[in-house]
C-alpha cells in the first residue's frame, strides 16, 4: 500500500498563485488563527478568502447604478422627515409633501425606464 498524499485529478490540483504581502502584525495574526485551527497558514488564508466570497454584497450592474444613486437621495430625505417626525420635531406639511411627490416621480421614472428596456 502507497503512502503519503493521494494524487489530486487535473481539476483538483492548484496550479495558479497569488503572491500577498503581510505587515508582523497581520502574519502574526494569520499564523495564530491557523494554528487555532490545526491548519497550514496558506490552506487558512485560501480558506478564508474563499468562504468570504459568499458574504461579499451583492454586485450593482452598472446600468443600475445611476438609478441607485438617484433613488438613495430620494430615500435618504424620506429618512431625514421620519428622524424628524420620530424625534417630535417640527416638519413642514408642505416639504414632506414636495419629497413625497418626488419620490413617487422617481418610482414612475424608473418603472418606465425598466419597462422601456424590455421592450428594446
Amino acid at each position: 500500500m502507497k503512502r503519503g498524499r493521494k494524487k489530486l485529478s487535473p481539476a483538483e490540483k492548484r496550479s495558479h498563485y497569488i503572491n500577498i504581502a503581510f505587515n508582523e502584525n497581520e502574519l502574526s495574526s494569520i499564523h495564530q488563527r491557523a494554528s487555532i485551527s490545526r491548519t497550514k497558514p496558506s490552506i487558512y488564508v485560501r480558506e478564508s478568502a474563499l468562504d468570504s466570497l459568499d458574504k461579499l454584497p451583492a454586485v450593482i450592474p452598472a446600468i443600475n447604478l445611476e438609478k441607485w444613486i438617484e433613488l438613495g437621495k430620494v430615500g435618504s430625505n424620506l429618512n431625514q422627515i421620519a428622524h424628524a417626525l420620530n424625534s417630535h420635531e417640527q416638519v413642514e406639511i408642505v416639504y414632506i409633501r414636495k419629497v413625497l411627490d418626488n419620490l413617487r416621480a422617481t418610482l414612475i421614472r424608473l418603472s418606465l425606464d425598466k419597462n422601456e428596456g424590455l421592450n428594446e
